[in-house]
């Protein structure tokens, strides 16, 4: 093969210590149990896909195979860590979420050519309720694209060891299943659509019922602080941001009284419980929401805006302004750097949004991000929820 001066492998001394934290980690902060591993020892090239359950899901995959990986990860994320030079001698490959350039494409390929593994996260956002989303629609192509076998990693558990919404260290178990789903051969011969199909069964997953076939117990697993950004309707009196954390496990409406405690298995109870799980209480707020969805739908709200500082590698608040989301599109007007600011984007251009709840939401814009600071913090999960209802991904 000729040699590829572009090309150039995770550096093999950082690697090794980026392993090893990840296997100390998995061993003794997640209780990692790996269930099959059909990547260990295998050479050559390949690319596993992965369901995106939580932020630590690298962590628990990297330590399946003792080969150096190429990962695709987040700009925002890449851009904004302090250990960026070590993420650059692994050789990541960082990109805008939800969006994949031709320069992206060729970067994977060359991984592919240069008979090294890749790893693929194809919903690219980690879950706030425990259940997926879709992949992005061009997942198929890209894999036919990279023409190789396709393996599988499906894990278990890093919801509940570290949820998006909670601030809180846990532990229980996480489970994580490798196998290869298509080989180099059929991926030829297999439709788009078809593919598309695979990807998206392999991947999908609704964490409360993984758990309710293991009940595993997680210490701190009844901390519901920052949930009530996610389950943030009442389902007795359906009032809207009425659901406040009173205590650590508690959450109580403020309009009718509604209370539920959360248990060391991440469920939720109480005497008039509605709903014990946080996928169906939050697929229940969608349902609500997208009844209310119409030609004259409007969310608007005032926002801080962030953008990177490159050289400090970090988020600054570089303005002001106000956001509206509707069922065309996304408005940003407002000032940057002192600048009037006017931007429309469209609904069906973000499959999905990088956020938190309660906090934030990224609008990425080719190789501009900008980080909205809600005013009203309910109203971040909110706005990821009309965008989810309008291009029908949840």
């Amino acid at each position: 093969m000729k040699k590829d001066n572009n090309y150039k492998k995770p550096n093999v001394i950082i690697y090794y210590i980026y392993f090893l934290i990840c296997k100390f980690l998995s061993i003794f902060s997640y209780k990692t149990k790996i269930l099959r591993n059909e990547i260990k020892g295998l050479k050559g090239s390949y690319v596993v896909i992965a369901n995106h359950e939580s932020q630590i899901d690298f962590t628990n995959l990297t330590i399946a195979t003792k080969r150096r990986m190429h990962m695709i990860i987040s700009n925002s994320f890449y851009q904004t860590m302090a250990i960026k030079p070590l993420m650059d001698s692994i050789r990541v490959i960082p990109k805008q979420q939800f969006q994949t350039s031709t320069s992206d494409i060729k970067k994977m390929k060359r991984v592919i050519d240069n008979e090294m593994p890749l790893v693929i996260y194809p919903v690219g956002l980690m879950s706030e309720n425990g259940l997926s989303t879709d992949p992005g629609s061009s997942i198929s192509k890209l894999l036919k694209f990279l023409n190789t076998d396709v393996y599988v990693c499906y894990t278990e558990g890093s919801y509940f060891t570290k949820p998006k919404w909670s601030k809180v260290k846990r532990k229980g178990q996480i489970t994580v299943d490798i196998y290869k789903m298509i080989s180099k051969e059929d991926l030829k011969a297999i439709s788009n659509d078809d593919l598309y199909k695979m990807v998206r069964e392999n991947i999908d997953f609704n964490s409360y019922e993984n758990q309710r076939k293991n009940m595993i117990p997680y210490k701190n697993g009844d901390n519901v602080l920052g949930l009530e950004y996610v389950v943030y309707q009442c389902p007795k009196c359906k009032q809207l941001k009425s659901i406040q954390s009173v205590e650590h496990n508690t959450l109580k409406c403020s309009c009718c009284g509604y209370e539920v405690k959360a248990n060391k298995y991440g469920f939720l109870e109480g005497n008039d419980c509605v709903y014990d799980s946080v996928a169906d209480w939050s697929m229940e707020i969608l349902n609500n929401l997208k009844e209310q969805i119409d030609d004259n739908f409007k969310l608007c709200d005032e926002v801080k805006i962030s953008m990177i500082n490159y050289k400090k590698h970090r988020f600054e608040e570089v303005g002001f302004g106000k956001v509206i989301i509707d069922k065309q599109n996304i408005v940003l007007s407002g000032k940057i750097n002192n600048e009037d600011i006017s931007y429309v984007f469209s609904t069906t251009s973000y499959p999905m949004l990088p956020f938190v709840p309660g906090d934030y939401v990224e609008i990425q814009d080719k190789q501009d991000i900008y980080r909205l600071k809600f005013s009203d913090p309910y109203n971040a999960m909110i706005f990821i929820n009309v965008l989810k209802i309008v291009n029908n991904n949840y």
